[in-house]
């Protein structure tokens, strides 16, 4: 499985905006942009795309911008990387389902097996972590890079 750009950006947005969440602003598309060092026109497809998905909210105007409509404990990495890029799998002949496209005796059946492993630990990991346990590893390694920054 590879991360598109696209879910990439969509995560790192998300990120912007769940720092946020407790104050309750609304943040501007150039504000998250430049912070997050997205491309304002691809951010702006995918931010239409995280609102229809029920992910954000917008105010427009002035003062407009994008907001979490969830709580960053209830958005996964998974669901987002699902919404993006679709299903989490290892191989293009895998289905939603488990089963593949083709099946040609044990060989290949010896293979869906590991290939079906492999999707269940990568979903393990992406469908618990959260953004709010984003939020708080990036705290913590921010702390730990300034806790042995001495000045000269």
């Amino acid at each position: 499985m590879k991360v598109t750009y696209k879910s990439e950006y969509a995560m790192r947005a998300l990120l912007d905006l769940s720092n946020k969440y407790d104050s309750k602003e609304i943040v501007p598309l150039t504000d998250i942009c430049k912070r997050q060092n997205i491309p304002e026109k691809y951010l702006e497809h995918i931010m239409l795309a995280l609102k229809k998905s029920g992910f954000v909210d917008s105010k427009r105007g002035i003062g407009g911008g994008f907001f979490l409509k969830k709580k960053p404990e209830e958005i996964t990495v998974g669901s987002v990387l699902r919404f993006i890029d679709g299903p989490i799998e290892p191989t293009a002949g895998m289905q939603n389902d488990g089963s593949t496209v083709r099946i040609s005796g044990e060989e290949q059946k010896a293979f869906e097996e590991i290939w079906m492993n492999v999707t269940d630990a990568i979903s393990s990991v992406v469908d618990h972590v959260t953004f709010a346990d984003i939020m708080r590893r990036v705290e913590e390694l921010r702390k730990k890079s300034t806790d042995f920054n001495y000045m000269i």
